[in-house]
C-alpha cells in the first residue's frame, strides 16, 4: 500500500497535522488567535493547524481568520473547519476597528506576486502599502 498523497484533502490533512511542539505551544499560550490575511497561500493551512493543535491540547479558543474573502466559498470553508471567519478590508479604518480583540496576532498581509500597485483606483492606497496596526484595547 502506498503512502503517496493522492487528493487535496489528504494534502491538507498532512500539512495541517500539528507537531508535538505546536500542541505544546497551544497549551502554553493564552487567549484567541487572529490571523490577518488568512485567505492567502498559507493562511487556510495555518488556521486549520492552529485549530487542530488547540483541540489536541484540550484548549478552547477562537481561531479567527480575517481576510477580504473575495470568494464567499473560502469564508464558508474556514467556518466548516471550526475557524471563525471575519470579512474585513484591513485598509478600511472602520472595519479594522471592528475586529475582535485577540492577544495572539499573526500578520500575513502582503502584496500578491506579480502585483504592480498600478491597478488600484485613483486615491486608494495600494494593497502593498503598509498600514499601522492599531493599539490593542486594554
Amino acid at each position: 500500500m502506498s503512502d503517496a498523497i493522492t487528493t487535496l484533502d489528504e494534502l491538507e490533512d498532512a500539512i495541517s497535522e500539528p507537531s508535538a511542539g505546536a500542541v505544546d505551544a497551544m497549551r502554553r499560550i493564552e487567549g484567541d488567535i487572529i490571523l490577518l490575511g488568512a485567505g492567502g497561500k498559507i493562511g487556510p493551512s495555518l488556521a486549520r493547524m492552529a485549530k487542530r493543535a488547540s483541540d489536541a491540547a484540550g484548549v478552547r479558543r477562537d481561531i479567527i481568520a480575517v481576510d477580504v474573502f473575495p470568494d464567499p466559498r473560502m469564508q464558508s470553508a474556514f467556518e466548516a473547519l471550526g475557524v471563525r471567519a471575519v470579512k474585513c478590508d484591513l485598509l478600511d479604518r472602520a472595519q479594522l476597528e471592528s475586529l475582535p480583540d485577540a492577544p495572539n496576532v499573526i500578520f500575513m498581509i502582503g502584496m500578491k506576486f506579480g502585483t504592480t500597485g498600478k491597478d488600484r483606483r485613483k486615491g486608494e492606497k495600494g494593497r502593498g502599502e503598509a498600514i499601522s496596526a492599531r493599539p490593542r484595547r486594554t
